[in-house]
């Protein structure tokens, strides 16, 4: 098989993986809808609530950034406030994780069952809820399908000396006294930052860096750092979200890229802490952290997959952890740095609620109570 057919057989991997992804999430979310009213009203109890929400719905519907482009969505329509918005934000961090999870084990052997399954349930069911379970499943399969597809080839093309430039420029394997090269950790963020920005699912860069790392393509040192910019990237879709709504759906977006960022950079600055295990392996605290929370040794290349799916759910949960204290101040800077300007109002008619048609019923009967009371007012002067 010659470079190009690799190639295109590759992306075929990676499109039937972000498709299956695709079509997962949005069954998920239509089977979780009747759900997302119930979450709401734990939400409104305190951050730990508001955390565990956003970590559940998120864990539940498989898109982190489904959850924040609806949680802006809540905001912008009055259902939850500002420091509420931001908890389920953080949640939705520790939600994501689960995906890359479930990515990094070896499921091929069902994945074409779950296909089949899926296309016959989903042809065959009646019922709205019962056809988008079947649908999650066809995309399970699908995305199964797609990364075992994917894997298979990119070892194939890490045996091409070509291919192995073009991933060693970003290369972040440390020197003999353990430290990582600050040029190379940057650019391997950006890296991660610009593909989730294209991709628009931090998800699915996290399965991509999970297949290029167990390929042989990148190392732990390289995968750690993408998986920074992978985090930083899927705040752009909540940005985008945001575009035309209030001062407080603005500022969700914003704490949610803060988070993001802030994170990023009080890993990147433990880097230089460099400390040596019982093998005498010098590296820095988090890579023995993360060496520590799966099977095999890391250093050596063993078990990457599992490697790199835990060193991106320790960061998430250490990153909230330490920052949900800071919650309040957090708001405090949105606010400052995003004033109320023109659209300060809440808008009960949100568009982003339409991707859950019970909470978009919910409004749009807030909204309607709202009209009446108006007309009352005026009918009564």
């Amino acid at each position: 098989m010659n470079i190009l057919q690799l190639t295109t057989t590759v992306l075929g991997g990676l499109a039937l993986f972000i498709y299956g992804m695709g079509l997962m999430s949005e069954g998920l979310t239509q089977i979780a809808g009747a759900r997302m009213k119930a979450v709401l009203g734990y939400v409104t109890r305190n951050r730990v609530f508001a955390i565990l929400a956003g970590a559940g719905v998120t864990a539940l519907i498989q898109s982190s950034s489904a959850t924040t482009v609806m949680t802006v969505g809540f905001v912008n329509a009055g259902l939850l406030s500002l420091q509420q918005a931001i908890g389920v934000v953080f949640g939705a961090n520790i939600g994501t994780t689960m995906t890359g999870q479930l990515v990094s084990f070896n499921l091929a052997d069902i994945a074409l069952p779950a296909v089949v399954v899926g296309v016959a349930g989903t042809m065959a069911a009646r019922r709205l809820r019962t056809r988008a379970f079947w649908r999650a499943v066809l995309g399970f399969g699908l995305l199964f399908f797609g990364m075992n597809m994917m894997s298979h080839e990119l070892k194939s093309l890490a045996k091409l000396p070509e291919f192995v430039r073009v991933f060693s420029v970003f290369d972040c394997a440390p020197s003999a006294a353990g430290y990582l090269p600050l040029g190379s950790v940057l650019g391997a963020i950006a890296v991660g930052t610009l593909c989730t920005m294209v991709v628009q699912s931090s998800s699915a860069t996290i399965g991509i860096t999970i297949a290029l790392a167990e390929a042989g393509l990148i190392n732990i040192w390289t995968a750690v750092p993408i998986v920074l910019g992978d985090n930083i990237g899927t705040t752009v879709t909540a940005a985008l979200a945001a575009i035309g709504t209030n001062a407080n759906a603005k500022r969700t977006a914003l704490a949610h890229a803060l988070f993001n960022v802030i994170g990023t950079v009080l890993l990147v600055s433990t880097f230089p802490f460099v400390f040596a295990n019982g093998a005498g392996e010098r590296a820095p605290a988090f890579f023995h952290l993360v060496n520590t929370s799966a099977e095999g040794d890391v250093f050596a290349g063993a078990n990457l997959g599992r490697h790199v799916a835990m060193a991106h759910t320790l960061f998430n949960v250490t990153n909230v952890v330490v920052l949900a204290f800071f919650i309040p101040l957090l708001a405090r800077i949105c606010e400052r740095l995003i004033g109320e300007g023109k659209s300060g109002r809440t808008v009960l008619l949100e568009p982003h609620l339409l991707a859950s048609p019970e909470l978009a019923l919910h409004a749009a009967t807030l909204a309607l109570g709202d009209m009446t009371r108006r007309a009352w007012t005026v009918a009564s002067a």
